[in-house]
Parts: structure tokens; C-alpha cells; sequence
């Protein structure tokens, strides 16, 4: 996930910079916005490969689940 990505999604969600642009050189934390930002996503692809995982499709659903897994 891109900077811009974070940011965009952080304006998306309400973040606010007391009225003006919210951009990543305003952010005071933006190591833990990047570190929020990569467990959400790592987070989110656990889940859906969790699901993939359970699809009755044996082996094939595996191996999608941990091709998931592995794009974190």
C-alpha cells in the first residue's frame, strides 16, 4: 500500500488536520500510520485466505490460500 493510498484512505475515514490538507508531509505519526496501514492489510488477507481455505475445493483452495498468505 502506497503512501498516497494511506492518505487518500485516512481522508476517506475522517482523519482531519485542523481544516487543511490532510498529505503525509502534515501526518506527525506517519511510521505508525504505515505500521496501522500494513496490519490492516495483513489482517484483511489472513481473513480472505482463511475463507479460500475452507471453499470445497481441496488442494486448489490451499494453494490459493496461501498464495493470499504470501502477498503480504
Amino acid at each position: 500500500m502506497t503512501r498516497e493510498e494511506i492518505i487518500s484512505m485516512a481522508r476517506e475515514s475522517g482523519f482531519d488536520w485542523s481544516g487543511n490538507e490532510l498529505t503525509w508531509e502534515s501526518v506527525i505519526c506517519t511510521e505508525e500510520l504505515e505500521r496501522f496501514a500494513k496490519l490492516v492489510e495483513k489482517r484483511k488477507c489472513e481473513e480472505l485466505a482463511d475463507k479460500i481455505a475452507q471453499m470445497p475445493f481441496g488442494d486448489t483452495s490451499a494453494s490459493f490460500a496461501i498464495w493470499v498468505r504470501e502477498q503480504q
